[in-house]
């Protein structure tokens, strides 16, 4: 799960741009991005499978975002976009108590 995150900012992002991989506080691991950040007008559509934005990268078949929405589901968890100001996509995921 964490994996897809990190190779979708790897793949996004400028390649002389961090990509922060943080835990916590609480029970939340998060991935964020430098990278342009994610249209307005595809945001609703990120984790639908085989969805791609209009780009096809390299290999991807557009499986990745919509595999983390299920795992996380499937692991209790909530997984929150968000678009800082500075750019960039930050995605985390928040797990619930059982």
């Amino acid at each position: 799960m964490y994996r897809n995150l990190i190779d979708n900012a790897i793949a996004h992002a400028p390649s002389n741009q961090p990509i922060l991989v943080s835990a916590g506080p609480g029970p939340v691991i998060s991935v964020r991005d430098h990278g342009p950040g994610i249209p307005l007008e595809y945001r609703a559509q990120i984790f639908e499978q085989f969805w791609q934005g209009g780009t096809r990268s390299e290999g991807g078949a557009g499986l990745g975002l919509g595999i983390v929405k299920r795992l996380s589901e499937a692991h209790s968890a909530d997984i929150q976009v968000a678009f800082p100001d500075d750019g960039g996509t930050e995605f985390s995921i928040r797990f619930r108590a059982p």
